[in-house]
């Protein structure tokens, strides 16, 4: 449970083997990502942003958009684009789409977060379980040898 959301292979790695993502940030969705019921980037849209980054290995066949005219002028009407750390633009990290003039941004870049514990719930459980453990056990006892003794 500590490695929650570590684990597998995600959005982060592909950008960050494309040389877009920071080492020490994450990728989380944006503003204008369209999520699905569980609050994830929908597939489709994380292959088309990847693709557009060549940021697919080539494993037999290439997912990643060519380099032709047609790929080029789709990629300028309605592609993304990925905003680095101190760009001239002064947009925040991450991917953008673009809108006529305008940026949407898709995914955020942000560095990694740090967690201290709020609640030592291990350590209470622990504490109930020591305090209660030998009288609950006994109750046990006597309640099976009771159903036992009334079989016989």
């Amino acid at each position: 449970m500590d490695r929650a959301g570590t684990s597998g292979w995600s959005a982060s790695c592909g950008l960050r083997a494309a040389g877009l993502l920071p080492t020490g940030m994450f990728a989380v969705p944006g503003e204008e990502a369209r999520l699905d019921a569980y609050g994830n980037m929908r597939r489709s849209d994380v292959v088309r942003i990847l693709s557009q980054a060549r940021a697919f290995g080539e494993l037999g066949y290439s997912a990643n958009r060519t380099g032709s005219a047609r790929s080029r002028k789709k990629r300028r009407r309605n592609g993304y684009f990925a905003a680095l750390p101190g760009n001239a633009g002064g947009l925040p990290p991450g991917i953008y789409q673009r809108d006529g003039a305008d940026a949407r941004p898709v995914m955020i870049f942000v560095r990694a977060p740090s967690y201290r514990p709020r609640f030592r719930f291990h350590d209470i459980v622990e504490r109930a379980v020591r305090a209660n453990i030998g009288r609950r056990l006994e109750e046990a006892v006597r309640t099976v040898n009771a159903r036992f003794a009334v079989r016989r």
